[in-house]
């Protein structure tokens, strides 16, 4: 029971430590290209994931941001 407990428990810390590193990657590229991470919340809190900021159109991100921002943005995921 105690090594099923601990297996649990590792590949539990793997899958969060994953999910953090890929979004810290995430929000470092967009910080990287002049977007803050007031900027980057305020898309999170729109759309939801960095994913679907990639998929969005960037008349969608400028309704967010400005159109210079949103050029950057689409510049980054193409």
């Amino acid at each position: 029971m105690q090594r099923l407990r601990d297996e649990a428990h590792r590949y539990a810390i793997t899958f969060h430590k994953k999910t953090k590193l890929k979004r810290d990657q995430a929000s470092k590229l967009l910080g990287t290209h002049g977007i803050s991470q007031a900027k980057v919340k305020k898309l999170l809190q729109h759309l939801g994931t960095f994913e679907a900021l990639k998929s969005a159109s960037e008349d969608e991100i400028s309704t967010i941001l400005n159109q210079s921002d949103a050029k950057k943005i689409k510049l980054i995921y193409k």
